[in-house]
């Protein structure tokens, strides 16, 4: 038996290296749209420790999806924000989504009733025939 290779064989599964995991697509959710401090990434991610946080944002950055970028002032300021590629990946996360309240709406928490907020905030509903915007929870 010979051990595997650790790189992937299909596209899918380079794709989803890329977002795998509890927090990397909730921290692309956080920068979608604009520059963002570690500070604000932290504080919209309640429950992330510092550590896991920053090793996210490592791996993101070496994927290609952030851009991390650090002012030389004192006091130092870091800002991220997605690269091109991030920026294509943000109809996929939200096409996701909408797959997900029309497949396992039992597994979202948040209760049928409430409002619920879209996170990606570009229009490409029109792409998901059978979906209503309104149900996009990310």
């Amino acid at each position: 038996m010979t051990v595997r290779d650790k790189s992937p064989e299909w596209p899918i599964e380079a794709a989803f290296d890329c977002i795998s995991g509890k927090w990397k697509s909730l921290i692309i959710r956080c920068i979608a749209y604009d520059r963002v401090r570690y500070s604000d990434i932290k504080a919209s991610l309640v429950t992330i420790s510092p550590h896991i946080l920053s090793r996210q944002l490592k791996s993101l950055e070496s994927d290609g999806l952030i851009i991390r970028t650090q002012y030389e002032e004192m006091p130092l300021r870091v800002e991220y924000h997605l690269t091109p590629a991030g920026l294509e990946l943000l109809p996929i996360l939200e096409y996701l989504c909408c797959w997900t309240s029309l497949h396992f709406p039992e597994r979202i928490t948040s209760p049928a009733g409430k409002t619920r907020r879209r996170f990606f905030c570009q229009d490409s509903s029109e792409n998901f025939s059978s979906c209503s915007p309104a149900e996009n929870i990310f």
